[in-house]
């Protein structure tokens, strides 16, 4: 991306996003909390879609845009090679060839897999998290090309949209990523570590993460009250004053595994030890000693909960809070809860801390816990954010940018753009965007308002007064803005 600096970069990507979400969101917009379970298709917020779509060239200007899997659509198309199946959440793409198209999705969920099938040519791969799930993984024993003509700038562009999205490849199949620009790009990501790669995919790629969003995310839990404690007798070791018990598994493939949990008791948690696992060997060691003490423990692998952001304590400065949200069997429900954390188990396979908290003493209650954006209580405040630029720094200059482009297109507003520049530099808030416009251009080209060649925009013209007005993305460009 051509911008001036990392601040500049990360500016122009949020306000790309704020020029086309004028009003749309200035509301704080609450998002459902991250799936990992299938499409976002129920509630309020559910705008889970994939498509199949181009922005067009001189024989077809308009472009293309068909719907594979829509929540809100009825509109749905059929395209030879690719087709959904909801029960699975997996698309599958088997020898289709149309290198100008991209395939994008929104709000799919964390195990949405693509099924690839044969030799499959594509132009781009495009997934928007949307605070759900932007994560895909590549599976099957196919081969996939994808930006192989270089007609779009990235091979795969990952709009995470404040999740912790990742593109896995699974072990059979073959991926060739080709870059334009860069071969793959990820934005507002939780992550920075974008690519799991069990199979084979293309060396050597020029990737970009932009505008992170280094939020401290854990994973916090509480045992259920239904959860039923192991029991067995404690193991020692020599040299070790440390309590452990062991557990023999099968897996689906039949192999016996034997984990060793150590046991310990912590502060504010009064049901007796808690295990956390220490290693998993093929058969028993000889380094661990039976005895005769039999205790009863909670395995830190069976905790209830979800991925919270860490939250401080403004006063004291302590980071030691979480939300976490708790069904309640009466109101058939979930509630929520700000709760002190009183345990740190490490670090998960998803590089989170998993943490315990205490449920049974909360800090306070939290309205709606299963939506990303959580109201906290005064005093409260989450650990982490934007580097530089916040979000609504960027929807305050977005705004701005809107306002004199529909002005000097002829839609109105100028009354409007006269009382909001000097309420939001009263507020010491931007109200214009300073970048280059070719960078700015391929961010706006990856809105999701974005299809076949046009976009959607929200046009103000006075105060209570909003439309939506399609346009062509070229119509933004002009010199009259």
């Amino acid at each position: 991306m051509c911008a001036k600096n990392k601040k500049l970069k990360k500016f122009l990507c949020l306000s790309a996003a704020a020029m086309l979400a004028f009003l749309m969101c200035a509301a704080c917009l609450l998002v459902p909390a991250k799936g990992e379970n299938g499409p976002c298709d129920t509630g309020d917020r559910a705008f889970a879609y994939i498509s199949v779509e181009n922005d067009g060239d001189s024989s077809n200007p308009q472009g293309e845009y068909k719907t594979i899997y829509s929540v809100n659509s009825k509109d749905i198309s059929t395209v030879e090679g690719i087709s959904y199946d909801r029960a699975s959440n997996t698309l599958t793409i088997e020898n289709y060839n149309n290198t100008k198209n991209r395939i994008a999705m929104n709000m799919m969920g964390d195990d949405f897999k693509i099924n690839i099938k044969g030799e499959n040519h594509i132009g781009e791969l495009t997934s928007y998290g949307d605070g759900w799930g932007g994560s895909i993984t590549l599976t099957g024993n196919g081969t996939l090309y994808i930006n192989e003509n270089k007609y779009y700038e990235t091979g795969i562009y990952m709009n995470a949209e404040n999740t912790k999205s990742v593109i896995t490849v699974g072990p059979e199949c073959s991926v060739y990523v080709y870059s334009g620009q860069n071969a793959i790009v990820s934005s507002s990501n939780t992550t920075s570590d974008i690519i799991k790669a069990e199979g084979k995919i293309s060396t050597q790629l020029q990737t970009e993460v932009t505008h992170p969003v280094k939020m401290t995310m854990i994973f916090a839990g509480y045992f259920s009250d239904t959860l039923e404690p192991w029991e067995g007798n404690v193991y020692t070791k020599e040299g070790d004053s440390a309590k452990y018990d062991c557990i023999q598994s099968t897996k689906s493939d039949g192999t016996v595994t034997y984990c060793y949990y150590e046991l310990k008791k912590y502060d504010g948690f009064d049901k007796g030890y808690i295990g956390v696992k220490k290693e998993e060997l093929s058969e028993k060691s000889s380094d661990y000693k039976m005895t005769d003490e039999i205790v009863k423990w909670y395995s830190a692998d069976s905790l209830s909960g979800s991925t919270s952001t860490l939250v401080k304590d403004t006063k004291t400065g302590e980071e030691a809070y979480a939300v976490v949200s708790k069904y309640d069997s009466a109101t058939g429900n979930s509630k929520g809860y700000l709760c002190k954390i009183i345990a740190n188990f490490g670090i998960d396979e998803y590089n989170q801390e998993t943490c315990l908290v205490d449920i049974d003493n909360p800090v306070a209650d939290i309205a709606n816990p299963n939506e990303y954006y959580v109201k906290l209580p005064d005093g409260y405040e989450a650990v982490g954010g934007y580097d530089t630029w916040t979000h609504g720094e960027a929807v305050a200059a977005g705004m701005c940018r809107t306002l004199r482009w529909q002005i000097a297109n002829g839609y109105g507003g100028a009354d409007v753009l006269a009382r909001l520049e000097p309420l939001l530099t009263r507020y010491g808030l931007p109200t214009a965007i300073d970048c280059d416009e070719a960078a700015l251009r391929r961010c706006v080209g990856h809105d999701k308002k974005t299809a076949g060649g046009t976009v959607q925009l929200v046009i103000v013209r006075c105060m209570g007064q909003g439309e939506l007005v399609t346009v062509p993305l070229s119509d933004l460009w002009e010199d009259k803005a």
